[in-house]
């Protein structure tokens, strides 16, 4: 009874550490953590980054994703020190958007490298045009932070 209550102990705590729920966003879209601290991206069904690292916040429903990115080449590091730079970025508010249009069919473009149903990366004022374009639906938002 003793050995079955330790490998009982061992497999939750083996699990619980060694595997993070990725939330599926629907339609073989989904979260991933890229192993840097808490950074995370999308990537699809085929394991393909969509986005890239530094997503601070996202929505989604049926049709659409909206991310929210703080991309870390957007802080300049001219003196390569490492410390300053991350105070800069932390203190930046600069954010990038993009629009994932779940409805269409996902193909890479070898020679644009990008793909076909992937919109942005915008500034806050193009992304908002885009969202109108498309017709997302206004209750589909992401939180600003």
């Amino acid at each position: 009874m003793k050995k079955f209550l330790i490998i009982t102990i061992v497999l939750i705590i083996t699990t619980t550490i060694g595997c993070k729920k990725f939330p599926d966003l629907g339609s073989g879209y989904r979260i991933d953590y890229s192993g840097r601290s808490n950074y995370i991206q999308i990537e699809n069904s085929n394991n393909e980054i969509i986005i890239g690292d530094n997503i601070v916040n996202y929505s989604y429903d049926a049709n659409y994703i909206l991310i929210g990115q703080k991309p870390p080449d957007s802080i300049p590091d001219p003196t390569h020190n490492y410390g300053d730079w991350e105070i800069a970025y932390n203190k930046s508010t600069f954010r990038q958007y993009w629009i994932i249009d779940k409805k269409l069919k996902s193909i890479f473009d070898e020679k644009t490298k990008t793909y076909s149903n992937v919109y942005g990366p915008f500034k806050k004022n193009e992304y908002l045009k885009k969202l109108v374009e498309l017709k997302v639906p206004q209750t589909l938002k992401i939180e600003e932070k």
